[in-house]
């Protein structure tokens, strides 16, 4: 994995990811709060299931881009493999494609979704909490 892409070189920056106080609202009076048990933080990383939602080359670190790789121990789980015709798949199918993940994360506390961004992390982590009934943490 690149230095680029690693948890001491953010750590070393002093990067700060603190969420914003103030809730966010749309025309619609929707008003959005932040739920932070659903965030996974990096000092609780060790010792808790991960799993990464990018594409498998990706994962790997062989998609050609200058930083790639993953956060050591996660798991590949594409996101696009958990999804048909723009729906999350049925619960028979996620079972058949999660199948050794599902026996692995019963014995762990957390489980927690990773990505570049977040994006492809939720829908991953929805797809899971819909049929496996784990409280995703991104």
């Amino acid at each position: 994995m690149s230095k680029r892409n690693s948890i001491p070189l953010y750590l070393n920056n002093n990067a700060n990811s603190q969420p914003k106080s103030a809730p966010m609202q749309n025309p619609d009076g929707y008003t959005a709060q932040l739920n932070t048990n659903l965030r996974i933080e990096l000092d609780s990383l060790q010792g808790n299931y991960l799993m990464d939602a990018r594409a498998s080359k990706r994962f790997a670190n062989e998609a050609g881009e200058k930083v790639g790789g993953h956060i050591p121990n996660t798991v590949t789980m594409p996101f696009s493999a958990l999804i048909k015709e723009g729906r999350i798949i049925d619960k028979d199918l996620f079972e058949r494609i999660t199948e050794g993940a599902l026996e692995e994360t019963t014995a762990r506390e957390t489980v927690g979704f990773t990505c570049g961004t977040g994006v492809t992390a939720c829908i991953t982590a929805l797809a899971w909490h819909e049929h496996a009934r784990y409280e995703p943490r991104i």
